[in-house]
């Protein structure tokens, strides 16, 4: 049996241990606490960043055509290489503008002068008046079939008769021709006129021809018959056509 003075000791030691072990036990609590808090705080932060890597996802590549209506190589663009890219299925890939400017000649207070003169200036009004939402419309699937319809033998025609084939492609189009006409004719048209140019003299690297081609904000250059190939790597991977996988003849071989 401890004598007093041991029995004291010996009590105080275990108060002290006792305590120790109930420090280490708050201490283990707290860390677990902490663990689990965290683990939370990971789990919900990974919802938004997987949310966040998804609305980063490029579904469709961008794609804009600068050109102008009556330039033989921009209707060989809408008509030979744009019009069967939308065709095989691409279109589902890529959102598509076309920007008709062009190669303008002048420009001063009294207006601008476009490269293959007036009538082509007012062509481009009205394919620009086109793609917009309650004049033409957005939906490329609306307004390509109008600039397709304008591109086909377009500069055959003598200057009387442009205006009828703005009107006769607006009703193939399922657009109103009256809208179109008073867009393209009056001050809508002159100031989508000054945004295209606004835009395309505004392209880095500055355009030396057209059609001039940009997917992604990257300018295609003299390749632009290749431009299925362009749209193809400009979307993700996983979300690209079927129409992705395959390759034209001309390409299959060199020279």
């Amino acid at each position: 049996m401890l004598e007093p003075g041991h029995q004291v000791k010996a009590q105080a030691r275990k108060r002290v241990l006792l305590l120790v072990l109930s420090v280490a036990l708050l201490a283990s609590c707290v860390g677990l606490l902490a663990l689990v808090a965290s683990s939370s705080s990971s789990s919900s932060n990974s919802s938004p960043s997987s949310t966040s890597t998804a609305n980063g996802t490029r579904f469709k590549a961008s794609v804009v055509l600068y050109g102008e209506s009556l330039c033989p190589d921009c209707r060989h663009m809408v008509l030979d290489v744009i019009k069967p890219i939308l065709d095989s299925g691409l279109g589902a890939a890529m959102d598509l503008r076309y920007v008709a400017y062009g190669n303008v000649r002048t420009e001063n207070d009294e207006g601008i002068t476009c490269q293959h003169g007036n009538q082509e200036c007012l062509m481009n009004k009205y394919i620009n008046c086109a793609q917009v939402d309650g004049v033409g419309s957005s939906d490329v699937a609306v307004w390509f079939p109008y600039v397709t319809c304008l591109a086909d033998n377009l500069s055959l025609l003598n200057s009387k008769s442009y205006v009828d084939r703005a009107s006769e492609c607006a009703t193939k189009a399922g657009m109103s021709a009256s809208k179109l006409t008073e867009c393209a004719e009056g001050p809508k048209g002159e100031a989508l006129e000054r945004q295209a140019g606004k835009e395309t003299n505004g392209l880095v690297p500055k355009h030396t021809f057209v059609p001039w081609m940009d997917v992604n904000g990257a300018a295609l250059g003299s390749d632009y018959d290749n431009l299925d190939r362009y749209v193809c790597v400009g979307v993700a991977a996983d979300l690209r056509p079927d129409a992705c996988a395959t390759l034209r003849d001309k390409l299959m071989h060199q020279g």
